[in-house]
């Protein structure tokens, strides 16, 4: 079962359980300045921007769409955390750079730095990120670039009926630290349940006594085939 933010429609044998939602937060342009609850932003000064989820650039679309300033933005090299997030904003319009291959914030963060390095000179990075994040890159990044963040978006947990709880003993991928800490938020842990983070952020979420896997790659195509895996060893026993 794949717990997220939306139906996993890519096999029909797999269930989804969807525990949260997504909520663009308000953003308005006017030429060049983008205004946020924080503030006014002005992207005259941004050189690049930074992805972290495909959210973000869906959030720009959004809020953006047919604006001056969005045409400006997707002008700029885009440094994307995973290549299933580039995807999407090459999709959308945007100009990906840099694609990360480790999928998870840290690591991202070392292996984006010395391309930023390269392309910033005088300007600035735009961090598009959620309101909450498992890894501050910002600050990790601001000791050795300049960086702005434009909180763009936030997860909110849904409210779901106790009957939708997964029975024991299921497999259960979780695509965010946000899906995992909605699905708690609902329905708690059972001991008997296996889980499998998309990446590396996720699977530092998990509480202490959860038996989880980390996905071979960052993508919900690979941690389906895990799950399938463990599936059939299991059904051998």
């Amino acid at each position: 079962m794949v717990v997220g933010l939306r139906p996993y429609e890519d096999d029909l044998q797999v269930q989804s359980l969807v525990c949260n939602t997504l909520e663009y937060l308000p953003l308005g342009a006017q030429g060049v300045n983008i205004s946020t609850p924080q503030g006014v932003l002005d992207v005259s000064g941004i050189g690049a921007l930074l992805f972290t989820s495909k959210n973000a650039p869906l959030a720009l679309e959004h809020s953006l769409q047919n604006t001056h300033v969005l045409a400006v933005l997707k002008s700029l090299p885009s440094f994307v955390l995973a290549p299933q997030s580039a995807r999407w904003a090459q999709d959308l319009g945007f100009q990906v750079a840099f694609v990360g291959q480790r999928a998870q914030g840290a690591l991202f963060a070392q292996e984006v730095l010395p391309h930023l390095q390269a392309c910033l000179q005088t300007k600035s990075a735009l961090y598009v990120r959620a309101q909450h994040s498992a890894f501050n890159l910002g600050a990790w990044l601001q000791a050795h670039v300049s960086v702005q963040e434009l909180i763009a978006y936030t997860n909110k947990p849904l409210k779901l009926s106790a009957h939708l709880k997964p029975p024991p003993h299921s497999i259960l991928i979780f695509s965010a630290p946000s899906a995992y800490k909605a699905f708690v938020f609902n329905f708690g842990w059972d001991t008997s349940y296996r889980a499998i983070a998309l990446g590396e952020s996720t699977y530092r979420a998990f509480e202490s006594h959860v038996r989880a896997l980390i996905s071979p790659e960052p993508s919900l195509q690979a941690s389906v085939a895990l799950a399938k895996e463990l599936a059939s060893c299991v059904r051998l026993v």
